[in-house]
């Protein structure tokens, strides 16, 4: 039976799950209908359509959302809950939809250090579902999250957009046509790259990249690696650098984790992997009885 509906609502895409009162995933819905495909009269209907193909055509389950559905540009903003915070603070702070039954959107965080100003959404959920009471957690994609946690409170964060310069240099620039356009990173491109990293010439690295590929005839698909593993191991080094090298717990999709834990290991630093939609659904859970424990919400789970 259908205890609740955990919505990762991001930019592009949003998955869908259907958990069972013991938190385990009995259906899942993914869909390319991310914010930037949404207008704001859209959201209802689209999230009446997953409740029926999970099972809640009643619309009796309750729904908690997270991620850029609650942004300002998302469908219902959900206003940011300063670091520190735990789960209590998280879910003391979740707005609800009006007009729409059972239906509550999970705010994100944000630091306020002047400069150093970040903010998160979508990724609190995960690192409240990873179950870290003290410690480092890396959460790699588009725009990687490094966070500390203190005796399971979420103090701090950094974001670093090493996924979307890798995407933006294969894309555009002098290195676009050395690059293959997909797939997978070549493994000792990869290691050429994290190489160069360790020895902390990043920018002039990129450069000799163009030279290598001239010079010596690597393929398209060595370039890929070499680049990922440039760009994931200075990553790796400024965010060890933060937190100092000890064992850092990894969330995300699992060949972009495994491809950080090489370059956390390569650092003396130990890798936990830990999936990213089973931290998410955990996480969404912990809100959700959170929220019962605050007397926010009359159902049970």
């Amino acid at each position: 039976m259908v205890a609740c509906i955990a919505i990762d609502w991001g930019t592009t895409n949003l998955r869908a799950f259907a958990l069972g009162s013991d938190g385990q995933t009995l259906d899942m819905v993914a869909e390319p209908r991310g914010i930037l495909a949404m207008q704001a009269a859209q959201y209802p209907e689209v999230l009446k359509t997953i409740r029926i193909r999970l099972g809640d055509a009643n619309e009796s389950v309750p729904v908690l959302i997270a991620g850029m559905a609650g942004s300002n540009r998302g469908w219902i903003e959900a206003p940011y809950v300063e670091c520190p915070a735990d789960a209590g603070e998280i879910a003391g702070q979740v707005r609800a939809v009006p007009g729409v039954p059972s239906t509550w959107i999970v705010p994100g965080l944000r630091t306020a250090k002047s400069t150093r100003a970040d903010v998160m959404r979508g990724e609190e959920v995960q690192i409240l579902g990873s179950g870290l009471r003290d410690g480092i957690l890396c959460l790699p994609g588009t725009h990687t999250k490094w966070a500390q946690v203190e005796s399971g409170r979420i103090s701090g964060f950094a974001t670093v957009m090493a996924g979307e310069l890798f995407d933006l240099l294969r894309k555009h620039g002098i290195l676009s046509a050395t690059l293959a356009a997909s797939g997978a990173p070549d493994p000792q491109g990869f290691a050429a790259g994290l190489k160069v990293s360790r020895e902390n010439r990043v920018l002039a690295g990129l450069f000799s990249l163009r030279a290598v590929c001239i010079l010596d005839g690597r393929s398209a698909e060595w370039a890929s690696g070499y680049l990922s593993g440039l760009l994931i191991g200075e990553d790796v080094r400024e965010g060890l650098a933060a937190a100092g090298p000890e064992t850092v717990h990894v969330i995300g999709a699992a060949d972009l984790s495994a491809r950080y834990a090489q370059a956390l290991e390569s650092y003396g630093a130990s890798a936990v992997i830990l999936d990213g939609g089973e931290a998410f659904t955990r996480g969404i859970m912990v809100v959700a009885r959170s929220l019962q424990e605050q007397g926010h919400v009359s159902w049970t789970i």
